[in-house]
């Protein structure tokens, strides 16, 4: 499977406001956009626009938060939909397989009155980088809706309105991934993150150079998804999937565990931006200029009826106590 790389530079964050990018930028950009999400789920952006320090800040107060100690983390561990640390090996994204060995720390995009861990610098980075979340997505959105020639072309955009405000469920989440070094122990067929699909719209992913994730092929076979200096990844979730007719492809992925020694010796560390559908926004089948219209199979319902179904059936969180 090859995942394209796609430059963003003419909408990305590079260009100071939204009234400078062209509609013509936006039907290129969203061109290629679109051949990517149809066919792998997955593209590479470059150009994106979102400044190299704050993603060093991020790794930096990423690592200080996985730092403290589990009682400290553990002070935030929550079920509700507010900020909430996902203790190591609470989750099973794939049943076939023990828990996943990682652990992580969502930031609602709304946070509202919640605490914020006592980590210098990290209420400032978070909030600064969900800020240009935000706004790259919405550039995205609009490329990708003109694009699908959708009769109305900003319909994906405006679907997000809600982001950071109650309404939309998108959130930010530092996720770990500790070393696995001599006295791990690692059950048989486990592995750092199992087979799964998000269930948002759309994924903006920032990952190391320690590897691992790896999507799945149309012959069933996972290939590496291999870092790339300067990018970063963004993929298709099941809410676009199904509210495109699964035009746009949300494709199974993975962590693996690292075969090479040194590897294995030093944690994996990523960071994702997932955005949501707003929540009473109905999925209808979309309309397109070409005449198709809506092609009666698709059941309308709401993005928050469909997380919670996708939640369900799917998510597993098995919290240890």
């Amino acid at each position: 499977m090859n995942i394209p790389i796609v430059d963003i530079a003419r909408c990305g964050l590079t260009v100071e406001s939204e009234e400078k990018v062209s509609e013509a930028d936006l039907f290129d950009i969203g061109k290629k956009l679109y051949e990517a999400f149809s066919s792998s789920g997955f593209a590479y952006l470059t150009n994106h626009g979102i400044p190299d320090e704050i993603i060093k800040d991020l790794n930096k107060v990423d690592e200080e938060f996985f730092s403290h100690s589990l009682e400290y983390k553990m002070k935030f561990a929550s079920k509700s939909i507010g900020l909430c640390y996902d203790n190591y090996q609470s989750f099973q994204a794939n049943l076939e397989r023990p828990h996943d060995m990682n652990e992580g720390i969502r930031f609602p995009a709304n946070m509202g009155d919640n605490e914020w861990p006592d980590v210098d610098n990290l209420k400032v980075r978070v909030t600064e980088m969900q800020r240009l979340c935000r706004i790259l997505l919405m550039r995205v959105l609009k490329a990708l809706g003109r694009a699908m020639r959708l009769s109305d072309k900003n319909l994906f955009a405006k679907s997000h309105e809600l982001v950071g405000k109650d309404g939309n469920t998108s959130c930010f989440k530092f996720i770990n991934y500790p070393a696995l070094g001599p006295g791990v122990e690692i059950l048989e067929n486990q592995i750092r993150c199992g087979e799964h699909t998000d269930f948002g719209s759309l994924t903006f992913l920032f990952q190391d150079d320690i590897g691992g994730l790896q999507v799945k092929t149309l012959d069933g076979n996972f290939v590496d998804v291999r870092p790339i200096p300067g990018t970063m990844l963004v993929n298709v979730g099941e809410m676009l999937h199904y509210w495109s007719g699964q035009r746009l492809k949300a494709t199974v992925h993975r962590v693996v565990n690292p075969t090479d020694e040194s590897r294995k010796m030093k944690p994996r560390r990523s960071f994702a931006y997932f955005a949501n559908v707003d929540n009473d926004v109905s999925l209808d089948e979309l309309d397109f200029d070409d005449g198709l219209g809506k092609n009666g199979k698709h059941e309308a319902i709401t993005s928050l009826e469909l997380f919670n179904r996708l939640f369900a059936m799917k998510c597993h969180n098995n919290q240890k106590n």
